[in-house]
């Protein structure tokens, strides 16, 4: 580890030169002229792009899977509960956490507390990842 006390050495460049250089860089060449009309259409050049945009299309395939979380299966905390400070989250999803010991299913939470705000917060949870299922 670095000593604090001692000082920061200078960089190997010129700071100022680099500053300039990176400056003059950015700017624009004077001899840049902007098209005044946009390229003439040719369809069979479009047709060949879309062909190809299709292609990469069909070959992505969706890595993340939008589901419903099960409501007869044990729900428990898939994350270490240090680790839950980490996510933000309402205050209805901390209290539903608070009510997770994983004995229970959501249908059986759901139960003794029949409000939008459960349902709210069990999606919350079930789509950062913070709950898992377990058969009964």
């Amino acid at each position: 580890m670095p000593d604090s006390k001692q000082p920061t050495a200078p960089p190997p460049f010129d700071p100022e030169e680099y500053a300039r250089s990176s400056e003059s860089d950015l700017r624009v060449s004077s001899d840049f002229k902007q098209p005044t009309a946009a390229p003439p259409f040719n369809p069979e050049q479009y047709a060949k792009t879309s062909e190809s945009a299709l292609r990469v299309a069909s070959d992505f395939k969706l890595t993340t899977q939008v589901s419903a979380p099960p409501l007869n299966k044990r729900v428990r905390i898939a994350v270490p509960e240090a680790d839950l400070a980490w996510f933000e989250m309402t205050a209805e999803a901390k209290a539903l956490l608070e009510r997770i010991d994983g004995t229970k299913t959501l249908l059986d939470l759901m139960e003794a507390v029949p409000s939008p705000e459960f349902l709210r917060a069990v999606a919350e949870l079930h789509d950062a990842r913070l709950l898992a299922y377990e058969e009964k």
